[in-house]
């Protein structure tokens, strides 16, 4: 943020809601990876048993719908 938006983090800072939107941020990403996972797991025909024989059974597949 310092080299791209200095000014939105002078703001951030000043007003002492960096953390919020630093946080806000984390969420969003991870939302953002959990989607692309999911949706790479579609595409590739991921199976709750192929799931098992994997790494693929640490990701909650049902836990929520992409937007």
């Amino acid at each position: 943020m310092e080299e791209t938006t200095p000014l939105l983090l002078n703001h951030l800072l000043l007003t002492g809601k960096l953390h919020t939107y630093l946080a806000d941020l984390n969420e969003q990403a991870q939302s953002r990876c959990w989607c692309l996972v999911h949706q790479m797991a579609e595409n590739e025909s991921v199976t709750e048993d192929l799931k098992r024989q994997s790494q693929w059974e640490r990701f909650d597949f049902s836990r929520e719908q992409c937007p």
